[in-house]
């Protein structure tokens, strides 16, 4: 129970959130069970699992059948303007999920997923949407190294086509590295594809991201990284030519096991063909102390 005043001119609003929880596990499965209430005036600060005005009901099963395979499964399903209210569309919102990973013995992780999260209002001229989404992640450990690659699928249709109907692909590789003289490196690389099956356009996005950490003397240490993102777009309302450029350096001193100093210097660069404002170079500096105690 809280009670909530946005505004000293206005009265405060108290409400209530309740939830109540079961579970049941064995060796080779788990299943848990919720339902939580939060009232319409009811307002979370610093927990954002609590959504006031909502009505939330939730079961999962995690299935172990051997060591190397897990079977997961989840069911959402909420509705909100809990009071109902008629200036308002109550939106009631619904995902199942369903997840396979396996572990290899050869340091191999395969991780497969599929999702369906529907969006319905009342009524349901004014929302009713559906999301599909399936997704495909391979994992790799090479001695003190690591390399994954992802993709993933995703299609919105909007049944009242108040929103465009839209078909993603993403492509997704990352990797850590574990260098001699107590150096790390990390490289990925993200391309999505997306395109709008109501006017035809396509978006398309790339971004690369290094990142270097290393010591420079006995009480310094060296952090380097950088990201370029590039984003295309054909659609004849918002087209879109676009790069940026972020390169980023930090500086650490160590004056003891509680005392630290932070010293930052950067660079960003932005191109835009489209819009010229929009182009420009800038340098950022920045400096921490950090105390722990």
């Amino acid at each position: 129970k809280n009670t909530f005043q946005a505004d000293l001119r206005n009265p405060a609003v108290k409400d209530t959130a309740i939830r109540g929880e079961v579970s049941w596990e064995r060796t080779k499965f788990k299943v848990r069970a919720y339902m939580q209430r939060a009232g319409a005036n009811f307002t979370a600060f610093g927990n954002p699992a609590i959504v006031g005005d909502r009505l939330t009901y939730n079961m999962s099963l995690g299935f172990y059948p051997t060591k190397w395979y897990t079977l997961s499964l989840v069911g959402d399903r909420y509705r909100d303007n809990l009071l109902s209210n008629p200036q308002r569309t109550t939106t009631t919102q619904q995902l199942i999920s369903m997840g396979h990973a396996l572990q290899l013995p050869s340091a191999t992780t395969v991780n497969l997923s599929g999702s369906v999260n529907t969006a319905k209002g009342q009524p349901t001229t004014a929302l009713n949407n559906r999301t599909t989404t399936m997704g495909l992640a391979v994992g790799q450990i090479i001695k003190k190294h690591s390399v994954s690659l992802t993709a993933q699928s995703s299609q919105f249709r909007d049944a009242n086509k108040l929103a465009h109907d839209l078909d993603t692909q993403t492509l997704g590789f990352s990797s850590s590295w574990r260098l001699p003289r107590s150096w790390t490196a990390t490289f990925g690389v993200t391309a999505s594809n997306t395109k709008d099956k109501s006017d035809g356009s396509k978006r398309t996005t790339t971004s690369v991201g290094p990142s270097l950490s290393m010591p420079l003397a006995p009480k310094w240490t060296g952090q380097f990284w950088g990201n370029m993102t590039a984003t295309k777009s054909t659609s004849p309302t918002f087209p879109l030519d676009n790069s940026l450029l972020s390169l980023n350096s930090e500086y650490t001193w160590t004056t003891s096991p509680q005392v630290s100093m932070t010293f930052g210097v950067g660079a960003n660069q932005s191109k835009d063909k489209l819009v010229a404002s929009n182009t420009y170079k800038e340098i950022v500096l920045s400096m921490r102390y950090s105390y722990t105690f």
